[in-house]
């Protein structure tokens, strides 16, 4: 993505109008008071995530460094995953020219030396098919990001990764708890949900399961879509926004059938 990917973060409690962005060195720095003991970090940390992974800054991002070919789904798991190496850094280093021996050196606080612009983080990193492995778009509004940064800041160093991902695992579970009790509620979109849930099943590409949809005259019934009067499925997903609505819905259609799925096996 665009190199100011990476700084592009955002604090209510610093700046309630959302103007003002965190460089990614300060999100090391929070993360870092936060092992501390520092509440006041650990809550600024959570409200950054939070603020950070809302709609509004993606669209802020697009805006100020795009238009990209991306959704916000898209931006959420690459946060996610920068967020995620953030929580379980081990060690920061700087490359040292000071010295005849050139070469990396620790540097646990750069931001005390003037050095946190050319710090790199070591440790073990997540890649977004980890992510997507635990959570999807719709578990956003419901997780507590102070839980998981307080479970992972009290972490011993060796064991934050493990910490952080039977945090994603509740959440996963608590998702396929949701969704065994919404089985058979489906309503007026039975047909909808059924019809998406089996051709996803059958790895059959999006764009081809809206020209299938239109094909069968199947209704998508999204809020979102009839409001700008989309004749088609196919038609909205040519849009971005009609898209990431789709994209939505079938996130969580895929949700749905893999807890099914989980479920199944399990019993």
């Amino acid at each position: 993505m665009e190199p100011a990917f990476a700084d592009f973060n955002f604090c209510s409690i610093w700046d309630p109008a959302l103007k003002m962005r965190l460089p990614k060195h300060r999100l090391f720095r929070l993360a870092y008071q936060a092992r501390q003991g520092h509440r006041g970090a650990r809550m600024e940390l959570s409200d950054t995530i939070d603020c950070t992974l809302r709609p509004a800054a993606f669209e802020a991002f697009q805006q100020a460094h795009g238009p990209f070919a991306a959704t916000h789904a898209e931006w959420l798991y690459s946060k996610l995953r920068q967020i995620f190496d953030v929580l379980l850094y081990e060690r920061l280093v700087i490359l040292d020219e000071t010295t005849s021996q050139k070469g990396f050196r620790d540097i646990e606080e750069p931001w005390n030396e003037g050095l946190e612009d050319c710090c790199l983080d070591l440790g073990p990193h997540l890649t977004e098919e980890d992510v997507q492995e635990y959570l999807v778009p719709e578990d956003i509004e419901r997780v507590s990001w102070s839980e998981l940064v307080d479970a992972v800041s009290r972490a011993r160093l060796e064991n934050r990764p493990a910490t952080l991902r039977q945090w994603l695992s509740r959440q996963r579970e608590a998702r396929i708890s949701a969704s065994k009790g919404a089985r058979g509620s489906w309503g007026r979109n039975r047909e909808r949900n059924q019809t998406i849930s089996d051709l996803l099943g059958r790895q059959i590409g999006r764009e081809r399961i809206c020209a299938e949809l239109d094909r069968q005259r199947i209704a998508l019934n999204l809020p979102a879509l009839e409001a700008r009067g989309f004749p088609t499925c196919a038609a909205a997903w040519a849009d971005p926004e009609g898209r990431e609505a789709i994209q939505r819905l079938f996130s969580k259609l895929t949700a749905r059938r893999n807890a099914v799925k989980s479920l199944i096996v399990s019993e």
